[in-house]
């Protein structure tokens, strides 16, 4: 599902108007970003938890190349399924 088609199921969902739908997901996806960029976690219920983690600098290598690059120390974004999504989607 690309994000037009979830600004459609959305409309069609809540009987809003495609550009309060767009509206409504913009929103929603900027506020998880703007939380995860302050640090913070993002749990939705039921749903799943948005989490940042650290990732430590490291030495990797281009296979194609066999050129060795250093990879410095960043935050990475990882999603954690909930217990009850995993179930429901079995």
């Amino acid at each position: 599902m690309t994000k037009t088609e979830l600004v459609k199921a959305v409309a069609v969902a809540t009987g809003l108007s495609l550009k309060a739908s767009q509206g409504a997901v913009d929103a929603v996806f900027s506020t998880i970003v703007s939380e995860l960029k302050k640090g913070n976690d993002v749990k939705v219920m039921n749903f799943g938890k948005f989490v940042t983690v650290d990732v430590a600098a490291s030495v990797r290598m281009n296979p194609k190349t066999r050129e060795v690059v250093n990879v410095p120390a960043h935050k990475a974004v990882r999603f954690r399924v909930s217990s009850v999504l995993k179930r429901d989607i079995r």
